[in-house]
C-alpha cells in the first residue's frame, strides 16, 4: 500500500469536497447583492411618479382649468407603498365633486391584470373676483344688483361654488342672513318666489299662434320657471303654466308645456 503524503491527502479531501462547497454558494446567490432576472423589485412595483402624473395631469384637466389664479398641491405619497405595477393606464376618479372644501380626495385605480385602489389628497385653491354681500341682506331680501359686489377672493373646492357675476343671481334670495363682505355661496340662495298661493296672477296664453290674457289665482307658490296650478275663478278650470316673472303665468298650449 503506497503512503500518502500530508499534502497529498489535503488536496485529495479538498478534490471531494468542492462540488459541495460549489452546490452550497449557488444557493446562497440570490440572497446576495448581485441582480438575478426575476428578482428586481423594479419590475413589480408601481412607481410613485406616475402616480403623481396622472394625478396633476387629471386636476390640470378637470379642476384647474377654470378663471382666476389656480394653485394645486399634491398629498405626499408614502414611499413604502408597494403597489403592484398596473399593466393598463391609471384612472383617477373624483367621486365628491361638489365638495366646498380646499381638501378634495382622488381615486386612483387600477383595472389591470392586479387591481388596485389608492386614495389621494389634494388641495386646491383659488383666488380671483367673485359675488360678496355690499351690506347685510336679510333672509327673503331679493339678491338684486345694488346688494352685491365683486372682490378679489381665496375660494376653496374643487367645484364652483361661488358666483362671478351678480346678474347670475337675478331671481333669487337669500336663504339665511348675510354679513357684508360674505362671499356668496350656491346653498345661501333659493328662487325668489314670483308668485303666491292665493295670489291673482296675469295669465297669458299661447295657442295655435294666438295669445289671450286673462285673470287667474295662483294656487301654489313659483319662482321663475316653476310650473304651478292657476284656477280661472269664472270656469273653475285648472290649468298649468309656467311662472314668467312677477306675478305672471304663461300656459303654451302648442309647445305642450301646459
Amino acid at each position: 500500500m503506497r503512503l500518502m503524503t500530508k499534502r497529498a491527502i489535503y488536496l485529495e479531501r479538498l478534490r471531494r469536497l468542492l462540488p459541495r462547497w460549489g452546490f452550497a454558494v449557488g444557493m446562497f446567490l440570490p440572497l446576495s447583492g448581485i441582480a438575478v432576472p426575476g428578482h428586481d423589485t423594479a419590475y413589480k412595483t408601481e412607481s410613485l411618479a406616475r402616480i403623481r402624473q396622472s394625478v396633476q395631469a387629471y386636476v390640470e384637466a378637470e379642476i384647474a382649468n377654470g378663471p382666476g389664479e389656480t394653485s394645486i398641491t399634491i398629498g405626499t405619497l408614502d414611499p413604502r407603498l408597494r403597489l403592484p405595477r398596473c399593466t393598463a393606464p391609471l384612472d383617477v376618479l373624483h367621486r365628491a365633486p361638489n365638495t366646498t372644501t380646499s381638501q378634495i380626495r382622488l381615486t386612483v385605480q387600477c383595472n389591470g391584470e392586479k387591481p388596485w385602489t389608492l386614495y389621494v389628497p389634494v388641495e386646491v385653491r383659488r383666488k380671483l373676483p367673485v359675488v360678496v354681500a355690499a351690506n347685510a341682506i336679510a333672509r327673503g331680501m331679493p339678491m338684486s344688483a345694488d346688494v352685491l359686489r365683486l372682490e378679489v377672493r381665496e375660494v376653496t373646492g374643487g367645484a364652483q361654488h361661488y358666483y362671478l357675476d351678480p346678474t347670475d343671481l337675478a331671481g333669487t334670495a337669500a336663504r339665511r342672513m348675510l354679513q357684508p363682505g360674505e362671499v356668496i355661496d350656491s346653498n345661501d340662495i333659493s328662487t325668489l318666489k314670483l308668485v303666491k298661493r292665493g295670489q291673482k296672477v296675469a295669465l297669458t296664453t299661447h295657442a295655435a299662434g294666438l295669445e289671450v290674457r286673462t285673470t287667474g289665482v295662483a294656487m301654489a307658490d313659483g319662482g321663475k320657471g316653476d310650473r304651478i296650478p292657476v284656477r280661472n275663478p269664472r270656469s273653475k278650470r285648472v290649468i298649468y303654466g309656467r311662472v314668467s316673472g312677477d306675478g305672471e303665468v304663461e300656459v303654451r298650449k302648442d309647445q305642450g308645456s301646459s
